[in-house]
């Protein structure tokens, strides 16, 4: 019955799916403009790829900068940074195998001096070259000088083509960013439950969420937080409350999926009913927002 309902939930998706334009952005990320002497700055690049520094080291998170996913779901916008200009990337984090999450086209044109961190179950990337590979399940961790990045629990699916789903066990993770006493939460892709979050919030002290808020188009089935695998708007804030987190910013939206013009929408209603709306920080794409000093 659960692979049922995935199944669903991806006709339903691919349904809304077209090659399309791919809207330009005006005023790129460009980081010799931005005083980088900073505690952390984040940088949504778009979906689920965000560009972090956290005091002297790079992350990035599920990096993709392809304009389509196998030649048939295209991007609405493109990416927030050309590939050719980000910085020696320190450590590469991937959440789980779905191709808007791993793609192996980026992954080919970064730099292989960084780590690659990917969820236990995953794919073998030896091949790729990079200084260092790490498989992480549940709880495990690495720690290397002030850094230390720990697999979290997410409610998800795995497979990377569908099918292998069914025996690949169950390589998705959220992760905790931890350096010099300062904290980012990437959730990946998740969907909600009442029990897992409110455990990493009473685990981890967060002074940054990066939390998923779509493909959203309205509740079609699921509750108001959303489906077994992706929170609606209402159910990120919800995470946000959970995890106690001090600040948010909403990501996986506007970028393949549902049309941008009308998710936001969603986005936005959400937050407003929120009560947090001084801490929800919706940036666009191509944006990079200061906490710290």
């Amino acid at each position: 019955m659960r692979y049922v309902k995935y199944i669903i939930l991806i006709t339903i998706i691919s349904s809304c799916y077209i090659l399309n334009s791919t809207r330009k952005i005006n005023n790129k990320i460009n980081l010799l403009n931005d005083d980088l002497n900073i505690d952390l700055k984040a940088y949504w690049i778009g979906h689920a790829t965000v560009l972090i520094k956290m005091y002297d080291k790079w992350i990035l998170t599920d990096p993709i900068w392809n304009d389509n996913l196998l030649y048939t779901f295209g991007r609405h916008v493109e990416p927030g940074i050309d590939l050719e200009n980000i910085p020696p990337i320190d450590y590469i984090i991937i959440s789980h195998v779905h191709l808007d999450h791993l793609d192996t086209y980026t992954l080919k044109k970064l730099s292989k001096k960084a780590h690659l961190i990917l969820p236990k179950g995953a794919p073998d990337f030896s091949g790729y070259n990079f200084k260092k590979i790490s498989y992480l399940s549940k709880d495990e961790f690495i720690e290397l000088e002030n850094l230390k990045i720990t697999a979290v629990v997410a409610q998800h699916f795995g497979g990377r083509w569908g099918i292998d789903n069914l025996w690949d066990g169950e390589p998705y993770n959220g992760y905790i960013i931890s350096n010099k006493g300062t904290t980012v939460y990437f959730a990946g892709d998740t969907g909600y439950n009442t029990k897992d979050f409110k455990e990493i919030g009473e685990k981890y002290n967060i002074d940054l969420a990066l939390i998923p808020v779509g493909p959203y188009r309205g509740k079609i089935f699921g509750d108001d937080n959303g489906n077994a695998v992706h929170v609606s708007p209402l159910g990120a804030i919800q995470i946000f409350r959970d995890t106690k987190a001090k600040r948010m910013i909403p990501i996986h939206h506007g970028t393949f999926y549902s049309n941008p013009e009308k998710e936001i929408v969603y986005v936005k209603s959400a937050i407003e009913k929120s009560g947090l709306k001084e801490r929800i920080f919706l940036i666009e794409q191509g944006r990079g927002i200061t906490f710290g000093n």
